[in-house]
């Protein structure tokens, strides 16, 4: 499993399964399938399927306050996942928080002092729509955690080198963000996703040593799924994110 990619915060489990463990997205993908492959990445770590819960993703920013009533909404099915989100938070131990991922960055949200988490699936069209900070303020508001208090980590994602983009995305990072999150290799034009990320986040007030860059690129590490790479052929990575009871 990829944990090496990942921080180790006390009390926490964060995970991110990798290419040998099979699909993991109902997308494009069988539901046995998925399911056997869930619950065997599961096993590994000592949890049940059952007590996970998965948002639609529909590459959007939409955040989601969940617990004990949501347990095993999108686990086995695609039925039931939490609509119109990419983001999710908990203050429940009993709950695993889970997206799927092969090139958009998991994003994981940890605040010890009121002990809650939270995971957000994030590609361009998400950060472009504010997904990073809507999770950080979505923790300000239903548990009072100030953004100096949140220890997050970026997880694996596509390096700039390996994701060109249109000028039209282009053009609405480089207004967001500035030229800082684009390179230009030859005629075309590459974008840094987590450095956008990361601008987010500091603009949302999170100082930028509780952040945890990425460790890996989806298309560089064979160990990793990329879309980019491996096109219809990807097997979409599960990543999760739980307190330990």
């Amino acid at each position: 499993m990829s944990q090496q990619f990942l921080p180790d915060w006390e009390g926490v489990i964060l995970a991110l399964s990798g290419w040998r463990h099979g699909a993991m997205s109902f997308n494009r993908h069988q539901v046995a399938e998925v399911v056997r492959n869930r619950r065997r990445f599961l096993a590994e770590l000592d949890l049940n399927l059952r007590d996970c819960v998965g948002p639609e993703l529909v590459h959007g920013s939409g955040v989601a306050l969940v617990g004990t009533a949501d347990r095993g909404r999108g686990a086995a099915t695609p039925d039931g996942r939490i609509p119109q989100t990419d983001g999710l938070l908990t203050d429940e131990p009993a709950l695993i928080l889970t997206t799927t991922h092969a090139d958009c960055a998991p994003i994981y949200f940890f605040c010890p002092e009121r002990r809650v988490v939270g995971l957000a699936h994030t590609g361009w069209r998400g950060i472009l729509a504010g997904l990073p900070t809507k999770m950080v303020e979505a923790f300000l508001a239903h548990f009072g955690c100030r953004p100096q208090e949140l220890k997050i980590a970026i997880g694996p994602t596509i390096c700039t080198q390996h994701y060109p983009v249109s000028r039209d995305v282009a053009d609405a990072f480089r207004n967001r963000f500035g030229n800082e999150v684009l390179t230009l290799a030859g005629d075309r034009i590459h974008l840094d996703l987590s450095a956008a990320i990361l601008r987010d986040l500091v603009s949302a007030g999170v100082p930028s040593l509780c952040i945890d860059m990425p460790r890996a690129c989806t298309y560089c590490d064979p160990t990793l799924s990329s879309w980019r790479r491996d096109r219809n052929a990807a097997q979409p990575m599960l990543a999760l994110i739980a307190l330990k009871t």
